[in-house]
């Protein structure tokens, strides 16, 4: 059987190598930010109305206003 001085070291060590690891920092926003779109154009000829497309999907509703 392992000795409670031990096991109390163990899980102080572990407890201390844990809050080390969990290091607050600061998010670099400015690394997503960009400067050209990355959207792209979308064929507004493909688009079709949302209940249009739900019947498509077997979706059945009925219309409440």
């Amino acid at each position: 059987m392992i000795p409670q001085r031990i096991v109390g070291a163990l899980l102080s060590v572990a407890t201390a190598l844990t809050l080390a690891a969990c290091d607050a920092k600061t998010p670099d926003y400015k690394s997503i930010w960009s400067t050209t779109p990355t959207t792209t154009p979308v064929d507004k000829a493909s688009l079709i109305p949302f209940p249009d497309y739900l019947n498509k999907l077997g979706v059945q509703s009925k219309q409440v206003v």
